[in-house]
């Protein structure tokens, strides 16, 4: 049986984190997050199967969900419990040939693409940016959180706000209709056990 999707979504980057990569995730892993997205672009296959196979590891001991972007493969070969497809990327139905009865998730960016994620039966799918972030720089102008609650309103697929989200900020998503919050400097930057217990009282209060 399938582990219901956690409310936070971390989003792991080793090129944000450097050599203290794993140190950062078992913190974040021991403050409560129960959900981990593997993100390394800049590696290839095989690098990011050595260090996907390590965080795959530490999510198990926390019990803890990993999934990875872009690479079925990657996932496939660290068991990984899912994989998170780019937008415009590989369709949902290819990925689940590879990841079988994993997770699927896509990254979108609009309205539209939500909707199209869900007619393709993903699991769930991030929306960015929310609001304005040095992280999601590429994406054009923030959607906001009208945008966020006439695309949670339309379709039914567990949605997670991406893009400038704060403890303030993650109550707003919630109460717009989205099912839950993803981050990335806002997980493991500064203090990350401070950072995450705030986040959590916010998403489970």
């Amino acid at each position: 049986m399938r582990k219901p999707l956690p409310k936070l979504m971390a989003i792991a980057d080793p090129g944000e984190q450097n050599d203290d990569f794993l140190d950062h995730i078992e913190i974040a892993l021991g403050a409560g997050v129960r959900l981990i997205q593997f993100r390394a672009k800049h590696l290839n296959a095989n690098q990011q199967w050595n260090l996907g196979a390590e965080v795959a590891a530490l999510c198990a001991a926390f019990g803890a969900l990993m999934i990875v972007n872009d690479r079925c493969d990657v996932a496939r070969a660290v068991a990984a419990d899912g994989v998170h497809l780019p937008g415009h990327g590989l369709p949902v139905d290819a990925a689940r040939r590879t990841v079988t009865d994993r997770l699927v998730g896509v990254s979108c960016h609009s309205t539209s693409d939500v909707m199209l994620a869900d007619e393709d039966g993903a699991d769930y799918v991030t929306l960015s940016p929310i609001f304005e972030s040095a992280s999601k720089p590429g994406y054009g102008p923030a959607l906001g959180l009208d945008i966020l609650r006439v695309t949670a309103e339309a379709s039914a697929i567990p949605i997670y706000a991406l893009g400038g989200i704060d403890p303030l900020r993650a109550m707003e998503c919630l109460n717009a209709g989205a099912y839950g919050v993803a981050l990335m400097s806002g997980v493991f930057g500064g203090e990350i056990d401070k950072n995450v217990e705030k986040l959590l009282h916010v998403l489970h209060s």
